[in-house]
């Protein structure tokens, strides 16, 4: 999944950074991504996406950056470089909001330093949900999924993998879409 995920975004982006849990064999991965990826260690305590979140963006290099999960194989090259777009034009993050008000902070687009440094308030105040950096930041712009159904019409960017069952979907989908990825490019 995290092949799926690399290969749509680092179509868009200039560097890709892969976070890895203090623990995981760190050279399996940097055999896997081959100098294609800067692979880095969360080195926490705490197993929480807002560490690798800080950690991510500790070693990003550029003004935005975008921070996925590993369990969103079917994230769409499109609706990044959509919020990534929206984002150069002064915002400190890009969120998608479902319609009841959920919101997407782990498939969204910040501005690096004002997130760093909000991650690390947050961590130092015992937050470790994504979203309580959010708050802390200054311009906030939410898209509206309706709207990024215009690059994703079944919005299966956001479809998360979390049993076996959601697994063989994805296989299933991925399968069915490659050869139509092959004669459109």
């Amino acid at each position: 999944m995290v092949i799926h995920v690399f290969e749509r975004a680092s179509r868009i982006v200039d560097e890709s950074i892969l976070v890895i849990s203090h623990g995981e064999d760190k050279s399996v991965f940097e055999r896997l991504f081959a100098r294609k990826a800067c692979v880095v260690e969360d080195g926490g305590n705490v197993r929480s996406p807002l560490v690798g979140m800080k950690t991510g963006l500790e070693h990003a290099k550029g003004e935005y950056a975008i921070i996925l999960p590993c369990d969103l194989p079917l994230v769409s090259k499109e609706v990044l470089a959509f919020m990534l777009e929206v984002a150069q034009g002064g915002f400190d993050a890009v969120v998608p909001r479902w319609p009841q008000g959920f919101i997407e902070p782990l498939h969204a687009v910040y501005r690096t330093k004002p997130c760093l440094e909000a991650a690390q308030e947050a961590l130092k105040e015992g937050k470790f949900n994504p979203a309580s950096v959010i708050t802390m930041l200054k311009k906030i712009l939410y898209v509206s999924t309706v709207a990024l159904s215009r690059f994703d019409s079944n919005l299966m960017s956001f479809f998360n993998v979390n049993t076996h069952d959601d697994l063989l979907k994805v296989k299933k989908i991925i399968a069915m879409k490659e050869p139509d990825e092959r004669i459109h490019g």
